[in-house]
């Protein structure tokens, strides 16, 4: 699969927007009350007043005594352009502002030295990280460059995701809005992304924003024309996890490579207003809308089926290729999938026995 010309030069507004977590403090949420629940990371039409197309819009803005994050997050929706913060940053105290019709490289210096953060000049957006904080310099050296597919070289997108918005939920919007796959596994996708307002810009530039945001450093990207996959180094699993390929016959070759789209851990009910779940879902819970969706059943060893599976967005991919990429969000080598005469099974790879009749 390639990218279709719909996928191409998109100007794309997402509107993901996180509360502070439930752990912050009351007195320290700042404007961040106001803003959706972390369960309700969601797709919309447009974001605020902001004009997308311009990462350095000329800026507006007056604030009050506040947090980082929050200022962010308001020139996100009323300026827009192209502002990165790191997660753990967003609550630095910023005294008042007042901007008019200021340059927004300007704005972004100010804002980083009144929090005391550095802030680096990336392909398409400002990046903000603390100063005082030795380790964070490492996610300068953060990037996507050359590691993407060529089949999303004219994909483009615009965003806005609140601090605290989990990486699958990024994902998954991004994977929805544009129509393609892209997917971590889980100890990427649990990272939580800083506040952050991009306009539109190529989307391996989005995806590297994204990541930064997370603090994810250290990571592997498997791009193809299908999808895009991240992992952590640790991650060994293969790509390919079919258990049985010397026992297909014609028929179940020729299933395992229809196209199908999956949403998890259930399709949307209202495709035009995207939202993404919140945390984890148990194998055995999603398998009834997984295998509803694949057309196909699909089981799971009983010893597995707690085995947890994040929201996920694939669009137009192979059924075999939808199994590999639910798979490998495991952090382990030891699983797999086998294609039986009435059914999918997803088990251990290393029982290699015949499962028993259904």
């Amino acid at each position: 699969m390639t990218l279709s010309q719909s996928h191409k030069c998109v100007v794309i507004i997402l509107s993901c927007i996180v509360a502070a977590c439930a752990s912050t403090p009351k007195d320290k949420q700042g404007a961040a009350a106001g803003k959706k629940s972390a369960a309700a990371a969601t797709a919309d039409a447009a974001a605020g007043t902001a004009s997308r197309t311009d990462t350095q819009p000329r800026v507006t803005l007056q604030t009050g005594d506040n947090y980082v994050g929050d200022i962010i997050h308001e020139l996100g929706q009323k300026v827009g352009g192209s502002l990165v913060l790191t997660n753990g940053a967003e609550l630095r105290a910023v005294g008042p502002l007042n901007f008019h019709q200021a340059n927004y490289m300007v704005v972004a210096k100010t804002l980083a030295e009144a929090a005391n953060c550095a802030i680096q000049e990336c392909g398409g957006y400002l990046f903000l990280y603390p100063a005082d904080i030795p380790s964070y310099s490492a996610l300068t050296n953060v990037s996507l460059t050359g590691k993407l597919d060529p089949a999303y070289g004219e994909a483009r997108s615009a965003m806005t995701f609140g601090y605290g918005t989990r990486v699958y939920a990024a994902f998954s919007v991004l994977s929805h809005v544009l129509g393609i796959t892209v997917v971590a596994d889980n100890a990427v996708a649990d990272m939580r992304c800083g506040e952050l307002t991009l306009g539109e810009i190529p989307i391996e530039a989005a995806l590297e924003a994204i990541l930064k945001s997370a603090r994810v450093v250290a990571f592997n990207v498997d791009s193809t024309p299908e999808y895009i996959f991240f992992s952590t180094q640790q991650n060994t699993a293969a790509r390919d996890l079919l258990l049985n390929p010397d026992a297909l016959n014609e028929h179940e070759t020729n299933v395992l490579n229809k196209k199908v789209s999956v949403y998890l851990p259930e399709p949307q009910k209202d495709p035009a207003h995207f939202v993404a779940s919140e945390g984890a879902s148990k194998l055995a819970e999603i398998l009834p809308a997984l295998s509803k969706q694949l057309g196909v059943p699909v089981v799971a060893e009983e010893e597995i089926e707690n085995l947890p599976v994040n929201p996920v967005v694939m669009n137009n991919v192979r059924m075999r290729t939808a199994l590999d990429l639910l798979i490998r969000q495991w952090l382990q080598p030891d699983f797999g999938y086998q294609v039986l005469s009435d059914k999918i099974l997803i088990r251990r790879r290393d029982k290699e026995k015949t499962p028993p009749a259904a």
